[in-house]
């Protein structure tokens, strides 16, 4: 699990003071993507109001060589939401963040990932998942040729 995490430090002397910071864990799309490593208004956004901001690359993201890539499939949904627990399991025992207030968002497979999380786990408190992926075999039907067999290979055989 690879990862870029993000805080305004002067935040974080004033929260660790007061309270500590809420957590917002941001899941890429892909789901073989990878967390985007340049000026993000988003990011910013967030981090100059109090929030951390971690972007993560779970197993299976690109960047990293085909080996760990390739680690995803047949586990989308698995290893995803396993490593995003482990992050902010990790930020927590670190005291860098608040256990109570941790949250995660991510668009299309980032979406799909953090719905799965809000439904199959009790972890995270809050969850935005834009334009996730809600019905795996409405996407495996219309999907385009060139990716009509990538569904397959992350999930396994569809019915």
């Amino acid at each position: 699990m690879l990862m870029d995490f993000y805080i305004d430090q002067r935040i974080l002397i004033t929260f660790q003071i007061r309270m500590k910071t809420p957590l917002i864990v941001r899941v890429h799309g892909g789901p073989t993507g990878m967390a985007i490593r340049s000026l993000s208004m988003k990011t910013q956004y967030f981090t100059s109001r109090g929030f951390a901001v971690f972007d993560i690359d779970y197993r299976g993201s690109s960047g990293y060589g085909r080996a760990f890539r390739q680690a995803l499939y047949g586990k989308w949904g698995v290893y995803d939401i396993d490593d995003s627990i482990s992050a902010a399991q990790y930020l927590v025992s670190e005291g860098l963040v608040d256990g109570n207030r941790l949250t995660i968002d991510g668009g299309s497979a980032g979406g799909y990932t953090t719905m799965a999380m809000m439904v199959f786990k009790n972890y995270f408190h809050a969850g935005v998942s834009y334009y996730g992926v809600s019905d795996l075999l409405g996407l495996a039907k219309h999907t385009h040729k060139f990716e009509s067999q990538y569904l397959t290979k992350m999930v396994g055989k569809l019915p």
